[in-house]
């Protein structure tokens, strides 16, 4: 069981060490990513992400939604954004109706690119959150 934490009104399931936060990442995530890469007729193993993956150092900050940084390729597909904003609805309604437990949203650290997690942030922001806690790959 992972320790919760509660910003802003908001329950998240957190991983606090490092290392355990890079072995979540490298095996569960790791392999969402490698088949929404597929999904997107990429080639996961010539992803940059992807492939530095395994060599990033991560940690669990509290960051500012405002510095939260969007991969503008995603957000320029149509089909993305209609699913984001129906699953968004409904992420919504399980915070507040029933306290529903999410995940950090999961960011490169050089640049604040969101690298996972846009249903969590769109959620937030509309829920006029302004910090949220996120697992950050430097």
């Amino acid at each position: 069981m992972q320790p919760l934490r509660r910003i802003e009104g908001i329950t998240y399931w957190v991983i606090d060490d490092s290392s355990q936060i890079r072995r979540f990442l490298n095996t569960n995530i790791c392999h969402e990513w490698e088949k929404d890469a597929e999904t997107d007729g990429i080639d996961p193993s010539l992803d940059p992400w992807l492939r530095d993956l395994p060599k990033l150092k991560w940690s669990l900050k509290t960051i500012a939604m405002a510095s939260l940084r969007l991969d503008p390729s995603l957000i320029r597909r149509r089909d993305f954004v209609e699913r984001l904003e129906e699953r968004s609805k409904q992420l919504r309604r399980g915070i507040e109706l029933y306290d529903q437990v999410i995940w950090p949203v999961i960011i490169r650290g050089e640049d604040s690119m969101l690298k996972d997690g846009y249903c969590r942030s769109t959620t937030l922001k509309a829920m006029g959150v302004k910090r949220t806690l996120s697992y950050v790959g430097d």
